[in-house]
């Protein structure tokens, strides 16, 4: 199967690309001392922690917040949703 005969791909395979691409690039940098992945996440938690409470589309950024430390901890090494 050429590029040309692929049809599109559809939204969720390019964002399972795009998170399976950012783990790897995580764990890499991670592996090589060249950030830490328990640094991002404590800057993640800081930075969700002073958002004001009213803010519009909270409900949105918690998602967002909460999808994020799941990418950094299946980073760390903790949690997996893909195969070792």
């Amino acid at each position: 199967m050429d590029a040309t005969s692929r049809s599109e791909p559809d939204l969720a395979a390019r964002l399972g690309a795009m998170r399976y691409l950012l783990i790897l690039l995580i764990q890499r940098l991670d592996a090589d001392q060249q950030v830490k992945t328990a640094d991002l996440m404590a800057g993640v938690q800081a930075d969700w922690a002073a958002l004001a409470p009213d803010i519009a589309e909270g409900q949105l950024l918690d998602q967002v917040f909460r999808e994020t430390l799941d990418i950094l901890q299946i980073a760390a090494g903790g949690k997996r949703d893909m195969p070792a």
